[in-house]
């Protein structure tokens, strides 16, 4: 169970800040919960989410639902679950881009956001994973 999460920010373009997650997971279970920090330096906890892609790479996964909440281990359908997808086949990537300004994402006090991929079986399911967030 590994994962390697790169944070990088875009900058600033048209008084907009761009912040962008990388994700990385190598045998990953179905349970995997990923904390995603977001900057704390601007203090604001309200960002859109302008982009999502995933890419099944290997496992035996079939199926997955991936999701964001604001709160640790949050349930699906709660109000902590800030977006989720149905579950899907693993063979089709997801790459979903939003028009501003997006959707609106609020993290816990602690400027975190938590992803679950949520595959649907395996101890062996890799995947990438990019995020885009901004904020005015």
């Amino acid at each position: 169970m590994a994962e390697v999460i790169t944070y990088s920010s875009q900058g600033t373009k048209n008084g907009r800040n761009y912040f962008r997650v990388r994700i990385t997971y190598t045998d990953i279970a179905a349970a995997q919960e990923t904390t995603i920090e977001l900057p704390s330096g601007l203090g604001k906890r309200y960002w859109h989410l302008e982009a999502f892609h995933i890419v099944r790479t290997g496992g035996s996964a079939a199926n997955w639902a991936p999701r964001i909440g604001n709160a640790s281990g949050f349930a699906a359908d709660s109000i902590n679950e800030l977006m989720g997808y149905d579950s899907a086949a693993v063979g089709t990537p997801i790459n979903d881009m939003w028009t501003y300004p997006g959707l609106p994402m609020w993290s816990d006090s602690a400027f975190k956001l938590y992803l679950v991929p949520a595959f649907d079986a395996g101890v062996d399911n890799d995947a990438e994973v990019d995020l885009i967030f901004s904020m005015e």
